[in-house]
């Protein structure tokens, strides 16, 4: 029984998807110094969402742990050794109502707000909107183009089962929409890029890598010179 595992193993291995490599992008995003004028401008994300063809290939599931770019897992652990992994669904298309990462749109303007904070602006929730003393001047919209990563869902290699935990690493190009908050017209557009990465497998780490994505291309967004430039141009003519 015991070389009969082995052998099925080897089957399994011999063929084993390779990781997708992901393109460049630079480890920090520049920081701006933001007059008082734009850190008081208040900024509520509004959504995200996923615009991308079907059929195009955004996702491996590689089996080998140092194919990935950023891992730490036990030895005891192997990622995506399950068969409909090894077999059939070694990448992943994309289909308009795939979730893959769980539900991870519910928990990203909270991540957004992070980065833009943290970049120097006033970024508020979206339901502030409904006070009005606090209600937002701007709106922000992001919608992912493109996105191409390597997810790892662990198996414990003595027993073959799913062990509930996930990893890995994704690059995502973002279009971003500034919206003025009255009017919903539109102000300006901007395209930001970036990897999103968990390294040590958990129970929620599908949603963690794409959010922490997310994140990362609203530090780079919060970075560009046209994305201050623009708060700054509405300002000066609105006099909020």
């Amino acid at each position: 029984m015991r070389i009969i595992t082995l052998l099925l193993l080897s089957f399994f291995l011999n063929a084993c998807q390779q990781a997708f490599e992901l393109p460049f992008v630079p480890d920090t995003p520049p920081r701006l110094t933001l007059p008082q004028q734009i850190q008081t401008i208040p900024i509520a994300f509004d959504s995200v969402t996923i615009d991308m063809p079907t059929g195009v290939s955004y996702l491996a599931y590689p089996y080998w742990r140092w194919q990935y770019q950023h891992l730490n897992m036990s030895l005891w652990d192997a990622c995506n050794a399950q068969l409909r992994y090894r077999l059939f669904d070694s990448t992943a298309q994309w289909e308009q109502d795939a979730k893959p990462f769980g539900e991870w749109q519910q928990h990203a303007s909270s991540f957004v707000i992070n980065a833009l904070t943290e970049m120097g602006y006033h970024a508020v929730q979206k339901n502030t909107l409904d006070t009005p003393s606090k209600k937002p001047a701007l709106l922000l919209k992001a919608t992912i183009t493109r996105m191409r990563g390597n997810m790892c869902h662990t198996t414990p290699i003595p027993l073959l089962q799913n062990g509930g935990q996930s990893a890995g690493d994704i690059f995502v190009h973002i279009r971003w929409q500034l919206y003025d908050a009255d009017s919903k017209r539109l102000i300006n557009t901007f395209e930001t890029e970036s990897i999103g990465y968990v390294e040590v497998p958990q129970t929620n780490g599908d949603e963690l890598v794409i959010l922490s994505a997310l994140k990362n291309a609203a530090l780079y967004l919060g970075g560009q010179t046209e994305f201050a430039d623009a708060i700054r141009f509405f300002q000066k003519n609105t006099k909020f």
